[in-house]
């Protein structure tokens, strides 16, 4: 089981969004709308990324808006 480090580099980011892009890909039957094809965007936050991909999680798993 990979584990989470809530460390500041890009590398650690690059390697933590990688795991969850993997997971959502392993189970992307379940989550389809939740795969990640801009990994690099996220680990930068470009366009703030990460907060639009939290409202896609967020979304997918309410059913809300």
């Amino acid at each position: 089981m990979h584990r989470i480090d809530n460390g500041h580099s890009t590398e650690k980011r690059r390697d933590n969004w990688k795991q969850i892009a993997d997971f959502v890909k392993k189970d992307s039957y379940h989550l389809p709308n939740l795969i990640i094809d801009n990994l690099e965007d996220i680990v930068q936050n470009k366009c703030n990324e990460v907060l639009m991909y939290v409202i896609r999680i967020y979304q997918c798993l309410t059913g809300r808006q």
